[in-house]
């Protein structure tokens, strides 16, 4: 039986002017098996934005910056800020028609024509394997004996290194605070992880 190929999430920042390279961008890297998050410009405003951008951007393995020809608006600010902040690698890719100045937060950054995107998509494949389902349930067990929602988790440093350190332990894996982050974010959306209520009945 073949080997199922794990799925690596991928966000897409960029300003509306760019929109048809964006989706150039997510056209080729959804070819390599990819998921590609690109409708942050859908999202509107307010709480459900700021909570569904957070929630995508925790997601994602990488991040792509479509290079803009113009200045950047607020909100891609904030989503770059937000990756470099979470330690996400960003890949930076120019359109054709090319932009007017490379921003100063990508300056850092390689930055790829668009026919080179295919280099961004073998990048993201061969970052480490996601966590196996063995070990989302063993991360699921030590956030219920944790006792701290998510969203707490995400402001209090010490409870996310407990339980950090409590799942390299159980699993033997060393993984970053940011990823399991991520991990407990994608398992709330889906629905795999467990109600702290369960653990006040329990007690």
């Amino acid at each position: 039986m073949a080997t199922r190929r794990p799925t690596y999430n991928v966000f897409v920042t960029y300003e509306r002017s760019d929109v048809s390279t964006a989706r150039a961008v997510a056209e080729r890297l959804t070819s390599y098996g990819l998921s590609v998050f690109l409708d942050a410009q859908t999202l509107g405003a307010g709480a459900e934005f700021e909570d569904a951008l957070w929630e995508a951007m925790w997601e994602s393995e990488a991040v792509v910056a479509v290079v803009p020809r113009e200045s950047r608006s607020s909100r891609m600010s904030f989503e770059l800020g937000a990756a470099f902040a979470w330690k996400k690698p960003v890949y930076a890719v120019v359109g054709d028609a090319g932009p007017a100045t490379i921003p100063v937060s990508l300056q850092h950054t390689v930055v790829l024509p668009l026919s080179r995107i295919d280099e961004v998509a073998q990048s993201v494949l061969r970052r480490p394997e996601p966590v196996s389902e063995a070990d989302k349930k063993v991360l699921a067990e030590i956030y219920l004996q944790e006792g701290v929602p998510v969203d707490q988790l995400a402001v209090n440093p010490p409870r996310l290194d407990d339980v950090v350190k409590r799942f390299a332990d159980a699993t033997g894996r060393q993984v970053a605070g940011e990823e399991v982050m991520r991990l407990l974010l994608t398992m709330r959306k889906r629905k795999a992880l467990p109600s702290l209520k369960q653990r006040s009945q329990k007690e």
